[in-house]
């Protein structure tokens, strides 16, 4: 819920605001993607899980290095809407910036907002797992794919760590079907362009 909220918030307002804010927040986000999002985890689960619940600084360390590349695509969803025929009508109509922005383009980022998530979710998974494989996750016996992992690693099961595997790999695949539908569910076009390649290719 956290990263939700700071994906669509920053994507959000760098797309409605343009000009030099939008020019000033991109920057900002490509100079945070060249950072090393893997090491800054692993230092903020250390270090603040020491003084607080290990759950909770899981859950803020993962909402903190993986907002970006949705953020992204939020503020080009943001500004592609600004350019369709009812938001110009909706500003003709003498809507102010603010108006038009919450009620006729925020609306319509769900549908893509949901889609990324969806699509980065096996990341997520995986790199939860894989912290809490390095020992730095919620304890034992909390029931989590990396505790079991570490647990096979610990007493030589390699059973557990190949049902991690698959258990993770069946995961991701799930979470791509799921996106790929909920795309033709919010954007009708692509499947249209769907059933048109596929004629081309049996013609």
């Amino acid at each position: 819920m956290l990263g939700f909220v700071i994906r669509r918030l920053y994507g959000s307002i760098s797309g409605l605001t343009g000009g030099r804010i939008d020019n000033l927040m991109m920057r900002a986000l490509e100079g945070m993607f060249a950072l090393p999002r893997f090491s800054i985890l692993v230092s903020i689960v250390a270090v603040l899980g020491r003084h607080g619940s290990t759950y909770v600084t899981l859950i803020v360390a993962l909402a903190v290095v993986n907002w970006m590349t949705t953020a992204r695509l939020v503020r080009g969803e943001v500004v592609r809407l600004r350019q369709t025929e009812y938001v110009r009508a909706a500003r003709a109509l003498g809507g102010r910036g603010l108006h038009v922005g919450l009620r006729h383009i925020a609306p319509n980022t769900i549908g893509i907002l949901i889609i990324a998530v969806f699509l980065e979710l096996p990341g997520i998974v995986l790199t939860e797992s894989l912290i809490s494989a390095l020992g730095l996750g919620p304890s034992h016996p909390a029931a989590t794919w990396g505790n079991i992992a570490w647990l096979g690693i610990q007493e030589g099961q390699l059973s557990h760590v190949a049902f991690v595997s698959v258990g993770l790999a069946i995961f991701a695949i799930s979470a791509n079907f799921i996106a790929d539908g909920l795309q033709e569910a919010f954007d009708p076009r692509s499947e249209q362009a769907t059933a048109a390649g596929r004629q081309e290719v049996l013609a």
